[in-house]
């Protein structure tokens, strides 16, 4: 273990080519390691800043609290690593694999993650103020509580995905699949939801003031309690939307909604 060590990129290249490799606390900011190997390797605290690990395989690495602000990690294999309190603002992880990993109170800020597979992720808490995360998948992921303002989702999937109380606020949503969601207490505040797929989708007590929902699918949502004033609804299908008298439309634009059936 060489915990704190300042062995450089160059050293650390040496130890970066085993699997499980005990690179704890080291400073290896701007290591070149594209498609390498660094599989269930311990990375706790270490400083990756810069570094390219495009394409390296991270599979089950122990990467808490790593810095990797402005990282290359495209097409990297992250499943079920240990990201949890790490910096990966304006990093780049687009067309990664990070399945069943733990991302909890991350900073990806500015992060690009377009088309990246984040099934069954943990990213509660975490702060994605204005990440790219176009045609990216979150089924059955965990975003309790994060912070996703002005974040770009087109295209995304959300299938059954957590957002209780995210901050989505003019976040974009274009064409999103997000069919059994949970955006319970979140915050929409002028989000983008044209053309969004959000069949079963628990809306109660969500703030959608302001949100565009034009030719959204909303069957079997819960508007409980949900704020929709001076939201455009134009074309969106609502048939068989539950709780819709409860929700509030004050000044919201509902031409060619389809509500029948409610």
């Amino acid at each position: 273990h060489l915990g704190g060590s300042d062995v450089g990129a160059a050293g650390g290249l040496e130890l970066a080519k085993r699997d499980g490799a005990d690179m704890q606390e080291m400073a290896l900011a701007g290591l070149q390691l594209k498609r390498g190997s660094l599989r269930m390797a311990n990375l706790r605290g270490a400083s990756l800043a810069g570094a390219n690990l495009e394409g390296a395989n991270l599979e089950g690495a122990e990467m808490k609290s790593v810095d990797l602000a402005g990282a290359t990690l495209a097409g990297a294999n992250l499943v079920r690593a240990n990201l949890s309190h790490c910096d990966l603002r304006q990093g780049n992880l687009a067309d990664a694999q990070v399945d069943d990993a733990r991302i909890v109170q991350a900073q990806l800020g500015g992060v690009n993650a377009d088309r990246a597979q984040l099934d069954r992720v943990d990213l509660a808490d975490a702060v994605l103020e204005g990440a790219s995360l176009i045609g990216a998948r979150f089924v059955d992921a965990n975003l309790r509580g994060a912070n996703l303002e002005t974040v770009k989702l087109p295209g995304a999937t959300l299938e059954r995905a957590n957002l209780l109380g995210v901050n989505l606020a003019r976040g974009d949503l274009t064409g999103a699949q997000c069919r059994d969601a949970a955006f319970m207490r979140a915050d929409l505040t002028d989000a983008n939801l044209t053309d969004a797929r959000l069949e079963g989708v628990d809306f109660r007590r969500a703030r959608l003031k302001g949100a565009v929902l034009d030719g959204a699918d909303l069957w079997r949502a819960n508007l409980a309690g949900a704020d929709l004033s001076g939201a455009s609804v134009v074309g969106a299908t609502m048939k068989g939307a539950l709780n819709l008298k409860e929700a509030n439309f004050e000044g919201a634009n509902l031409r060619g909604a389809v509500l029948d059936g409610v």
